[in-house]
């Protein structure tokens, strides 16, 4: 039964039906949150690009009345981009979000592999700079190798129970993060 509907079963961290009830309209958002950008570079590592990872940038609306919400409201990934790919289409969302008076609170990526620390936030910085836009500030995350990639989808899918984590009806990414999700 289980390769019949893979995507569902009390085996399963998350149902179709957990999932359709995080669903909203744009119109329906909090009028005021702030907006991380979370940054997957998989060009940035040979292994990851041979085995087809995509490079992804993801957008998440915080709500700023402090009910912990997050909510899904883009994301665009490829396996193909070039670093100038990558950094084009991360400027142009985030000028988008600032000439919508949206504040983008910070950029998220993991840390840097090479032991080149800080070369790659001064390449976006460099990209804004070019772009005559402000950066905003930059985090890196230390991940550990041994925290796998299942892993942190089951702990992400507890938010997504427990009713903190919303997706914009329309939002560009969403069916393909909807789809990791339910292969967990």
């Amino acid at each position: 039964q289980m390769m019949c509907t893979p995507g569902s079963g009390e085996h399963m961290p998350l149902t179709e039906e957990q999932i359709s009830n995080l669903y909203c309209e744009r119109k329906d958002l909090p009028t005021v949150m702030h907006y991380t950008v979370h940054l997957d570079t998989a060009f940035k590592d040979e292994k990851r690009r041979a085995s087809g990872d995509e490079s992804v940038i993801v957008v998440m609306g915080h709500d700023v009345n402090r009910t912990g919400n997050v909510y899904f409201m883009e994301g665009w990934g490829s396996n193909t981009w070039r670093i100038e790919d990558f950094t084009d289409k991360l400027v142009e969302i985030v000028q988008r979000y600032r000439k919508q008076l949206k504040r983008v609170r910070a950029i998220t990526d993991e840390t840097g592999v090479g032991g080149k620390t800080g070369t790659w936030e001064m390449h976006l910085r460099n990209c804004f700079a070019m772009a005559d836009l402000y950066m905003p500030p930059f985090l890196e995350i230390q991940r550990s190798h041994m925290t796998r990639k299942i892993s942190r989808l089951v702990e992400a899918a507890g938010y997504w129970i427990d009713g903190a984590f919303h997706i914009v009806k329309d939002a560009p990414g969403a069916p393909k993060l909807v789809r990791q999700m339910l292969q967990i």
